[in-house]
This record gives C-alpha cells, sequence and structure tokens, in this order.
C-alpha cells in the first residue's frame, strides 16, 4: 500500500468514527483533578501521522482532539495547547491540568510509514477528585468565623439547625457523611465543576456536644476520615456563664477605672497649677517688660523712659538679649519658624501654643512675649539666642537681629 491509499484509508476511517461505539477494553490511566495525564498510544513500527479522539462515554459521538500531520499538530475546537500537547516522540497524548471533564475514553489511529495503520487503540483516564479542606465543614460555624472551635447556643422556644457539608470530591459514591448523634441521609448533588457535595442536616433542642464524620476512600483504597464537633448550649444558660463571669470581674475593672480616672484629674490639677504659675510670672514680667504690649518703638503705650529703662538694663547686662533686639528679631523672624525656635529655647509645645493663640494673628507679639519669658526665666544671654537661632535654621538672622535701628 502506498502513501496516497494510507491517507485514503485513514480518512475513511476517521468519517465512520462519529457513530462507533466503543467500550473501555484497553489501558486506564486514574489522575487526581489537577494534575497532568500521559495517555499512551501503543503500537510497533514508524508513525508517519497521529489522530487523537475522545468520547465521554460509550453512548456520546466522538471527539477530534488533535491531528499529527506531516509533522505539524493540529488542535481541534474545544482545545489548545495550553490544554493537550503531544509528545511526539512517544505518541503520548498530554492533558496539562486534569479536570472532571477530561475523564472518557481516548482513541489514537496511526498512520505508520510502510505498514499498515493500525486504527482504534484505546485508552481510558478516569479521574478523581479529593474532598476540600478541612473537612467535613459545618455551615452555621462557618457563618460566624469559628471553623476550628465551634460554639452554638439556641433558645429554649427554639431548635437549632447544624448542617454539615462534604464538598469538592469525584467520583459519587467514595464518600460517607454522617451525624454520629442521628441517623440520617445526606442529600448529594453537583457542583459547577463537576465535583460532588454531600449535605446533612439536623434539628437540635437540647444541650450537648453534637459530631460530625466523613469518611473518604481513594481509588487504591486507602480512607480518610474527618471529624467536626459543635458545641450547644442553651441562650439563659449561656447568658447566665456571662453573667457570673461579669459579676467576678466587674469589681476589679470598676477599681481599675477608678485609679485611672484619679490619674488623670491629679494630671490636670498639676498643669492647671503649673499654667497658673507661669501666667502669674509672666503677668509680673509684663509689669517689668512693657515690650510684650507694645508694637514698634515710638509707636502705642511706649514711652522714652520705658526704653531708658530697657537701655539701662542692657548696660548692666552686657551679654543679655536688649529689648529692642527682641523687638527687632520679632520683626524678621518667619512665622513658620515661631515654633522650633520655641522648643530650641526650653518650651514644650503646649507653653508655645498657648502664648501664640494669646496673641491670634499678631505673630510680632507673640515672639516678643515668648523672648521675654525665656530671658526672664533664663538669663536671656545672647550666645543661647544665636544657638537656638541657629538650631532652628535661622541662623540667618543671628546679624540682623543685633543691629537695631529707631527708624525702623
Amino acid at each position: 500500500m502506498d502513501f496516497s491509499t494510507d491517507i485514503c484509508a485513514i480518512v475513511f476511517l476517521v468519517a465512520l468514527l462519529p457513530d462507533a461505539v466503543v467500550s473501555c477494553e484497553g489501558t486506564t490511566t486514574t489522575v487526581q483533578a489537577g494534575q497532568q495525564a500521559r495517555i499512551t498510544c501503543t503500537f510497533t513500527g514508524d508513525m508517519r501521522n497521529l489522530y487523537w479522539f475522545y468520547q465521554e462515554n460509550e453512548e456520546m459521538n466522538w471527539k477530534n482532539v488533535l491531528t499529527y500531520f506531516e509533522h505539524k499538530v493540529t488542535y481541534h475546537e474545544g482545545y489548545t495547547s495550553g490544554h493537550v500537547q503531544l509528545d511526539v516522540e512517544t505518541s503520548t497524548l498530554v492533558i496539562m491540568s486534569v479536570s472532571i471533564a477530561d475523564e472518557g475514553i481516548y482513541t489514537c489511529d496511526v498512520e505508520r510509514i510502510n505498514q499498515t495503520p493500525v486504527l482504534n487503540i484505546v485508552s481510558c483516564l478516569d479521574v478523581f477528585a479529593t474532598p476540600s479542606k478541612p473537612f467535613p465543614q459545618i455551615t452555621e460555624c462557618n457563618a460566624i468565623g469559628q471553623e476550628e472551635i465551634c460554639n452554638l447556643s439556641f433558645s429554649a422556644e427554639t431548635e437549632t439547625n447544624i448542617t454539615c457539608i462534604l464538598s469538592g470530591f469525584y467520583p459519587d459514591g467514595m464518600a460517607t457523611l454522617e451525624w454520629l448523634h442521628q441517623d440520617l441521609t445526606p442529600e448529594s448533588s453537583v457542583q459547577q465543576d463537576g465535583t460532588y457535595i454531600l449535605t446533612i442536616k439536623s434539628i437540635v433542642s437540647r444541650e450537648g456536644n453534637y459530631t460530625c464524620e466523613a469518611t473518604y476512600v481513594l481509588p487504591n483504597g486507602t480512607a480518610t476520615t474527618g471529624r467536626k464537633q459543635v458545641s450547644i448550649k442553651e441562650m439563659e444558660a449561656y447568658n447566665q456563664k456571662v453573667k457570673n463571669v461579669w459579676m467576678i470581674i466587674g469589681p476589679i475593672a470598676a477599681v481599675i477605672v477608678a485609679i485611672l480616672t484619679a490619674i488623670i484629674i491629679i494630671t490636670i490639677f498639676i498643669r492647671w497649677r503649673k499654667r497658673k504659675r507661669k501666667g502669674t510670672e509672666k503677668e509680673k514680667l509684663s509689669e517689668k517688660y512693657p515690650l510684650v504690649h507694645q508694637g514698634k518703638p515710638g509707636e502705642g503705650t511706649s514711652s522714652p523712659e520705658e526704653r531708658t529703662i530697657d537701655t539701662n538694663v542692657s548696660r548692666r547686662q552686657q551679654e543679655s538679649v536688649t529689648s529692642e533686639q527682641i523687638f527687632k528679631l520679632s520683626t524678621i523672624l518667619p512665622s513658620s519658624n515661631y515654633y522650633e525656635l520655641a522648643a530650641f529655647l526650653g518650651f514644650n509645645s503646649l507653653e508655645s501654643e498657648n502664648i501664640r493663640q494669646k496673641h491670634h494673628l499678631d505673630m510680632k507679639g507673640a515672639v516678643i512675649e515668648l523672648l521675654i519669658a525665656w530671658k526672664y526665666e533664663n538669663g536671656g544671654l545672647i550666645h543661647d539666642l544665636d544657638k537656638a537661632l541657629v538650631d532652628a535654621r535661622c541662623g540667618g538672622l543671628v546679624e540682623k537681629y543685633k543691629h537695631y535701628s529707631s527708624s525702623e
């Protein structure tokens, strides 16, 4: 038989395949869902062309999976290279990630070099899937987020449903599900992915621990058993236990709250006394240094006599900041550097904020009061002020504030 005759024979036989009914008399491959399956086409001789077909069951028509013709692989409808591939060296059909839908009967037809074709080489693929873990599961426990240790309560006037499920397994009939306290028959249904789910519902009306048991048997005969227990408590009894707990910890909690309240009150009182003391000192400071409440020298309520007092103080303390220098610095200090300067002069955030709020939008007045208070409490050395300005990123003002002119 020549090459053209072989092709005609193959095409003729392939055309007949959709109406054929084949029983699974070949080799059987068993694979877990999600794993790779390799279905081998066994024959002797050298392959020229190869045709793979699939039949879901003996009552269904055949489907073309792929064709290897003249060294080229063609994928037919419903199949892609991401789903199935051909190992040309071994003529093996490779299913990359098996699903329940891939289970069924596979056949290959082989056209051999210088030999007659080999037709209808049958192989079967059995797929199994193990239950979703953890198994079994109790629906009412999952609903309240208690998947591990489950505690439910019920009212004396009503009954409680507890539903146990086993899902994600295949094939049907390989799993059992039961409540150990009650002889009930589970309901079986098919999920969208082709796997099965067993559901068994029990109605309880008394306290106790209830256990659901599930068993799944693998194709090799190995059985795996899982159990899930739920504790049912009557609502009134549960509430009484909670009440008893609060009777124990309630007094302790009350003592703790009282102690914390006392600490807060004492802290507030200490801060109030401190602010009051500082306020008194600053009032005295305002009387001693009226510059805190005046504008530029020569304006408002200032007088030559008051400026003379400041000059005399400056003469007595050659290394201290003068009132004129304080005023000068208040006019050139950027408002954005106010809090930084206050911090480096030793004021906490509450103190600097109180001074700032007192003067509202008058930043110059706030700076003057800040510097006067600092001078009164810390001596007001020029060296210390210069260092604080540098630390507050205002080093460029060190020389400017020292050169005061009455014409400014």
